[in-house]
């Protein structure tokens, strides 16, 4: 897949990735900022047919995602021919996915576990690390030999401002959403109590609106609840869904550890430009954003929480206003075609090794990397003896089924189907 635009461009970056969309990681991080930019993109995804090594031939720069070396032979083939080349290679990295939280849905499903010690390997191997926040750069900095910053950005190409059709001053209505993937349930759950005392409080001027995440239990029968279980895999089809939402306030809650600290802010970003007032958690990535009660707001506690909330349903002319200066900051500051210079002079600067870094990993990063993959072994083994069980369990159903089969005369034929049914459960 070539992804250009209408200038003459110059070098040319070879993107490798698994996937057969272009998630918020490709759009974001790679597929928006390099086609502003003046190099040329060229993508080998799932659905490509090129040869991997006839793109790096073709290349300047190689570049790829998080857990792209899961599917190791694939990814030696291509950095042993960058490597014989001299190309630079470029590891891009968007969240601290050798350090996540016990309590994080990734961790407790090991999605990275089959991966981690691959992504280990290309963080050695990467001529540049590229990260999308200071905490997350942080994090690697003595472990990588080169690394630096590129934020997340709004791509105003697909995304537009919006402002509220009608306040909720005239509708006497306010509309409060929430969006977010089922990763992030423990952070939603810091203001379960908070929503649930609210609609006690406010039971017939607001709405609420969840989007992904399914509502907390103890308010899901509420009336004025919703919930939208949309899935975009597609980043751009998700941008031109969410334009469609109407809002007045938008909560970003986020718990407070490590691995949070080193997100970006794109949700604010996102969520501000429905013309929405953002109420966040007061912790990184959100206090690096928001002017407290400027272009929005920071909660440190549920008693927090409710009171901006309530002043907001109480005040809801203010909700426009907040959003609109939100809105003049990520126009000044937040665009990517404003911000492309920096992917054009990282990338530049990014310069071949000839031999991969002998780099020591930390003895607490190391420990991480063999405790995710020790927690994926077990779930493996736990998932092989779930297998077992039901096998044995539909071997005994098939057992008794041709029992019953020659006592009740029933034609062989019909038994076949059944058994070939049972077996393919």
């Amino acid at each position: 897949m070539k992804v250009t635009n209408q200038m003459t461009k110059g070098k040319t970056v070879a993107f490798f990735t698994n996937y057969n969309e272009l998630t918020a990681l490709e759009q974001l991080r790679v597929v928006s900022p390099i086609t502003h930019s003046n190099f040329n993109l060229e993508i080998n995804d799932g659905n490509s047919s090129r040869d991997d090594i006839d793109l790096v031939n073709q290349a300047d720069f190689v570049l790829f995602q998080r857990n792209f070396a899961e599917n190791y032979p694939r990814y030696q083939l291509i950095i042993n021919r960058a490597k014989e080349l001299n190309i630079p290679i470029i590891f891009d990295l968007d969240d601290l996915l050798f350090d996540i939280p016990k309590t994080h849905i990734d961790r407790q499903t090991s999605s990275f576990g089959p991966s981690i010690l691959a992504m280990a390997q290309a963080l050695k191997d990467a001529d540049l690390v590229t990260v999308s926040t200071e905490n997350l750069k942080r994090q690697l900095e003595g472990i990588v030999e080169s690394i630096c910053v590129l934020p997340n950005y709004l791509d105003d190409t697909f995304w537009r401002f919006q402002q509220a059709q009608k306040s909720a001053a005239d509708s006497g209505l306010v509309k409060i959403i929430y969006m977010g993937s089922v990763s992030h349930q423990s952070d939603l759950d810091l203001i379960e109590d908070v929503l649930a005392q609210i609609l006690v409080d406010y039971p017939n001027n607001l709405s609420i609106r969840f989007i992904g995440l399914p509502p907390p239990t103890a308010i899901r029968s509420q009336q004025n609840v919703s919930w939208e279980d949309v899935k975009f895999f597609n980043y751009v089809a998700f941008a031109h869904y969410f334009q469609t939402v109407e809002a007045d306030i938008a909560l970003l809650p986020l718990a407070d550890n490590l691995f949070n600290a080193c997100k970006s802010e794109i949700k604010f970003l996102e969520c501000s430009s429905l013309g929405a007032a953002c109420i966040a958690s007061d912790v990184s990535p959100y206090k690096n954003i928001i002017e407290n009660g400027y272009n929005g707001f920071l909660a440190a506690s549920p008693d927090e929480w409710y009171k901006i909330i309530t002043t907001l349903i109480n005040e809801p002319e203010t909700c426009l206003t907040f959003s609109l200066n939100a809105q003049k900051l990520i126009e000044r500051d937040w665009l990517i075609r404003n911000q492309v210079h920096k992917w054009e002079d990282a990338y530049s600067k990014a310069r071949s090794r000839s031999t991969t870094a002998l780099i020591d990993f930390p003895r607490s990063f190391f420990e991480n990397l063999v405790l995710q993959t020790y927690e994926y072994s077990l779930i493996n083994k736990n998932e092989e003896k779930r297998l077992v069980i039901r096998i044995n369990e539909l071997d005994e159903r098939i057992k008794n089924l041709e029992y019953q089969a020659s006592y009740r005369s029933i034609p062989s034929r019909l038994i076949n189907r059944v058994k070939t049914a049972l077996r393919r459960k």
